[in-house]
């Protein structure tokens, strides 16, 4: 990665990206291991070190922002912090702009940005030729795709020298998620936000907190397969108490039904596929 921009735009109040000073930062070291009730891998270890930096802009508003980063063995994550503060009593943000800079023209695995669906299929292409446009020439997007050149996250990458890489979020909470808009000619990819149909993206008090992770694997004997545990732990643990009562199981869905035309999905017909009845 290259040096890279982060930042906000808001509504009704100035841009939240440059003119800062840090007013103090703080480190620790975090290892656990816990459990999880059901999944692929019973015992996960939550093994990181933390930056925290407080960052305040030198004139204007003076608004606060925190920056805090977790590196993991096997990747990092970094959160925004918006602490409570009377200039920002109220966020609506217009535009997230979170860069990813590149160094490389790698291998990538991408599905094209669709704010309702993640059942497009996976094209295999250099960074330099993801071309979402093309896509949709195609006829294989819905209505919902982001019209610009973006992709869904995860979107994972093999560099030449073997290094895996994938790019996802975790732990968002009243926010919504991301898409990565790709601009190939630069090697960059920005943040764009899945929107609303009322001018803005996000709406919502301070103390907000917005977290973006990456995993990464070096290439070994055994392969390169991406680990799962640091986006898992990048989630705030659990906070239903006990969740034994649940009961992995299998499922199947309606929409074989559908196809057949069995069942369908309008009440009105008295043949809406989501029932409990036997058949």
């Amino acid at each position: 990665m290259e040096t890279s921009t982060l930042g906000f735009d808001f509504k009704g109040a100035p841009s939240l990206k440059a003119g800062f000073k840090i007013t103090g930062q703080q480190t620790r070291e975090f290892n656990e291991t816990w459990t999880m009730p059901w999944g692929e891998q019973r015992e996960v270890v939550n093994h990181y070190r933390e930056l925290r930096v407080n960052l305040q802009e030198r004139s204007g508003l003076k608004r606060q922002m925190n920056l805090v980063f977790r590196v993991f063995d096997d990747g990092l994550g970094f959160r925004y912090e918006f602490p409570k503060q009377p200039s920002m009593s109220e966020m609506v943000i217009t535009d997230e702009n979170t860069q990813f800079q590149l160094t490389s023209n790698p291998m990538c695995w991408w599905q094209p940005g669709d704010w309702d669906s993640y059942e497009h299929l996976y094209s295999t292409t250099r960074f330099k030729d993801i071309d979402v446009a093309k896509r949709l020439k195609d006829g294989n997007l819905a209505i919902s795709s982001i019209k610009d050149n973006a992709v869904n996250t995860p979107i994972t990458m093999k560099t030449d020298d073997g290094v895996y890489l994938s790019f996802h979020e975790a732990a968002l909470y009243n926010y919504p998620g991301i898409t990565l808009q790709i601009f190939p000619d630069k090697l960059m990819m920005m943040s764009k936000l899945v929107g609303t149909d009322f001018g803005y993206r996000a709406k919502g008090c301070g103390n907000r907190s917005i977290l973006h992770g990456a995993q990464f694997r070096l290439p070994t004997a055994q392969g390169s397969s991406l680990s799962r545990s640091c986006l898992v732990n990048l989630n705030e643990p659990n906070k239903l108490g006990d969740v034994s009562y649940v009961k992995p199981t299998k499922y199947v869905g309606i929409w074989w039904g559908m196809h057949l035309g069995i069942v369908t999905w309008d009440m009105a017909s008295g043949r809406h596929g989501a029932t409990n009845r036997k058949r």
